[in-house]
């Protein structure tokens, strides 16, 4: 109860008595409570790996406002997962629909808004993520409570960044109780689970007899395969696209490395202020030049048997891996593409594919469109090596790019030049023509008049 209404009922009331049903704004004993802390960027990545990493999840994503909320939702929708939103936009008819599924277990993620999320009851939920923390501690404690419901046990996860240490230690004053700092999974750990996952649902599933007149044409098919080979193929066929998700996949954790945290937010603010490293190492890699960073780690070579891409669009344009791959998957009609190393830049990206694809690649994306934008992909070429448009060795058709700016810029200039001569002879002229017939007829008779007085004083 508010303390507002506490000291209105002491004043107004006599001895009045109070029923408590629960702990004063205390988490439950049943309900763990995590945090993972990465940069405020990462935060859907960390949820996606967070999702991965627990196969069986059914619960909330809370998020503070409605926009935050649909894109989201959608964002889970696209790269595969059983996810929907409730907001204060949907229609009573939808949000009933969307309450239907979810109780239904047809979807495994809710996202929603702490007002939406109103009236939700339902016990058997195994988690509750905060993607934003609330402005009021007392919020989260109901947000956690929603899960570890009728004697079943819960998780609450809070994705924070490294701004938020101290709401972290006002949620433990709050609940009386540590909130633990878990890691967020590598994708090593999420493949190994996701493919136990995958096996133990093969093992569980019921066979259907029906195929039994089918067996001896797949054991001709399959005769030249030994056990493993065989056990290879049926697990790569299945979980090739997820591995090549996670594949170098980067640390989201901030407190693994305090000199990474600050390289990221060097780097951040060489976007804001459109900093020559990303730009000029763009060029330098498309021609043959410096690093993509400006001497930062990546060097602009593929690793061997894969190709090296450039795509023309970048994170202004709100490109992220998963839609990269989803351009990929839909435009060349394979989804066996397994796409590698993703570099999403300000301006543009780069990812590798292997060299049997890279026909594949650049013919289906040839005529592409992404979000209204056209799509531009080209080999990109590693330092030291010619460009496939015909500019020279190192910087060759840096200098060609370099030089278009100088010549258009030069010609500028000598337009505007131009156009001040032309101007400022112009302005003379009137000057001239309008001193003689307004403001310079007074100025040169008052120099005339002052010339007149000096000769009489020597006269």
């Amino acid at each position: 109860m508010p303390k507002e209404v506490m000291r209105i009922s002491k004043n107004y009331m006599q001895n009045p008595k109070t029923i408590e049903v629960a702990s004063r704004n205390e988490g439950a004993a049943n309900i763990e409570h995590h945090y993972y802390m990465v940069n405020a960027r990462d935060r859907y990545k960390a949820l996606r790996r967070i999702c991965d990493v627990n196969p069986d999840i059914y619960g909330i994503v809370f998020c503070r406002t409605r926009r935050e909320t649909a894109e989201v939702a959608d964002k889970l929708m696209q790269d595969g997962y059983s996810a929907d939103a409730i907001h204060g936009e949907l229609s009573q008819a939808q949000r009933d629909h969307v309450m239907g599924r979810f109780r239904k277990r047809k979807l495994q993620l809710l996202v929603a808004t702490d007002v939406a999320a109103r009236g939700i009851d339902i016990n058997e939920l195994s988690h509750v993520i905060n993607y934003n923390l609330p402005d009021d501690d007392e919020i989260y404690v109901h947000r956690s409570g929603r899960t570890g419901r009728a004697g079943n046990k819960g998780t609450s996860i809070i994705i924070a960044h490294s701004r938020e240490g101290r709401k972290l230690k006002s949620i433990e004053r709050m609940i009386k109780r540590d909130l633990t700092l878990m890691k967020v999974p590598n994708g090593d750990e999420i493949c190994q689970i996701q493919l136990m996952k995958l096996i133990d649902k093969v093992v569980s599933t019921e066979v259907n007899h029906q195929i039994d007149k089918y067996l001896p044409s797949i054991e001709e098919k399959l005769a030249h395969l030994d056990k493993e080979a065989l056990i290879k193929h049926f697990v790569s066929a299945e979980f090739n696209r997820f591995l090549s998700f996670y594949k170098n996949a980067p640390d989201l954790n901030v407190s693994g490395s305090n000199n990474r945290d600050r390289n990221e937010r060097s780097g951040g603010r060489n976007e804001r202020s459109g900093g020559r490293n990303e730009r000029s190492g763009g060029r330098n890699e498309r021609s043959g030049g410096r690093n993509e960073r400006g001497g930062a780690e990546r060097t602009g070579h593929a690793e061997a048997g894969y190709t090296r891409f450039f795509i023309n669009l970048g994170a202004e344009k709100d490109l992220q891996a998963h839609n990269l791959i989803g351009l990929i998957n839909e435009y060349t009609r394979n989804r066996n593409i397994p796409v590698g190393k993703i570099d999403i830049m300000r301006k543009f990206s780069f990812f590798e594919a292997p060299n049997d694809f890279e026909t594949d690649v650049l013919s289906g994306l040839s005529d592409a469109v992404w979000n209204g934008n056209r799509v531009n992909v080209e080999v990109s070429q590693a330092p030291g090596k010619k460009s496939s448009r015909g500019g020279g060795n190192r910087g060759g058709s840096g200098r060609s790019y370099s030089g278009g700016e100088k010549r258009s810029n030069s010609g500028g200039r000598r337009d505007r030049q131009g156009g001040r001569s032309s101007g400022d002879s112009s302005s003379r002229r009137e000057s001239t023509v309008g001193g003689r017939s307004s403001g310079g007829s007074s100025s040169s008779f008052k120099g005339r008049f002052n010339a007149a007085a000096k000769r009489t004083k020597r006269d």
